[in-house]
């Protein structure tokens, strides 16, 4: 096993210093409220006595997916779970990942640094908690074990899944210069979770390169990175060439901005999102106590 990944302490450092919760707008506080209340200690159904069969991995595949979408994830990709991609300390259980994405709204997030951008991204949070968990509880009505694993971050709870790499290695994009998965329809304008699971599945291909040719010659989201958090020159991290983020350079705009974004909105790729989509905002579930939603 390679060595794992070590987490930051970013959000400790901004829950610390920077006073994050005296800047936070009403709509990120009723979206975190929701997540943990909600999501971050639901346990999920019982898993069935009889177990759903399949034809073989490929069925089982597309039957997740579907299953998927119906949940409203905008992207879904299937690879093996990878231990080495779990943070130090941390245990995640399942043999497979069935990793999920939702898009960001376009125009909120064209507008970061602005605090609707920093809505936004707990919104998507909130999103997926529900999505993963959805799709979790039907595993498990099927028979088949199946763990949701959780998006978001926070000083109060640390996730153990890397999903970044999950996602890419589930094709559904390539590592971007600004640290997150580029993807083809919405640049880096996604959020990740994912449900793991002992089910087989057929797995997905990864796109060909981890570092998107196109970053090599690009500056625009370093250009555009206030804090200088974005290097000049790619390094190898555990064996993959990237631009490794400076996370606690980040922690000023991430306090300033309830979260920061001016790197998704001044990708290139970015101009990729689907037109159509654009003034559509994205699903979200309607809370459990029956209170309205920013």
């Amino acid at each position: 096993m390679a060595e794992r990944p070590v987490y930051s302490g970013i959000f400790d450092y901004i829950s610390k210093f920077f006073a994050m919760e005296d800047n936070q707008p009403e709509g990120s506080v009723r979206y975190r409220t929701l997540i943990e209340a909600e999501q971050y200690d639901y346990e999920g159904i019982p898993v069935a006595g009889v177990r759903r069969e399949f034809e073989g991995p490929e069925d089982a595949s597309t039957w997740v997916k579907e299953r998927a979408r119906e949940l409203h994830a905008d992207l879904v990709g299937v690879t093996q779970l990878n231990q080495d991609w779990v943070f130090q300390g941390g245990q995640v259980p399942g043999t497979f990942a069935i990793v999920l994405g939702v898009r960001m709204d376009y125009q909120e997030i064209r507008v970061a640094p602005d605090l609707r951008a920093g809505v936004e991204t707990t919104r998507a949070y909130y999103a997926l908690g529900n999505i993963v968990q959805a799709l979790a509880d039907l595993l498990r009505s099927e028979g088949w074990e199946a763990w949701a694993q959780h998006p978001r971050f926070s000083a109060k709870r640390h996730h153990s899944m890397v999903l970044p790499p999950h996602a890419i290695a589930a094709g559904l994009g390539r590592l971007g210069r600004n640290g997150l998965v580029l993807t083809e329809r919405f640049g880096s304008s996604v959020r990740w979770a994912a449900v793991t699971t002992h089910l087989p599945l057929a797995l997905d291909e990864p796109m060909p390169e981890d570092v998107e040719p196109f970053c090599e010659g690009c500056s625009e989201c370093r250009d555009a990175c206030e804090a200088e958090a974005i290097p000049d020159e790619p390094t190898v991290v555990r064996g993959v060439r990237k631009y490794p983020i400076l996370p606690m350079r980040c922690a000023h705009m991430f306090a300033k901005w309830d979260g920061c974004s001016k790197c998704i909105s001044f990708c290139p790729f970015f101009e990729n999102y689907p037109e159509d989509l654009r003034d559509v905002r994205p699903w979200t579930p309607t809370p459990s106590d029956g209170g309205p939603l920013p």
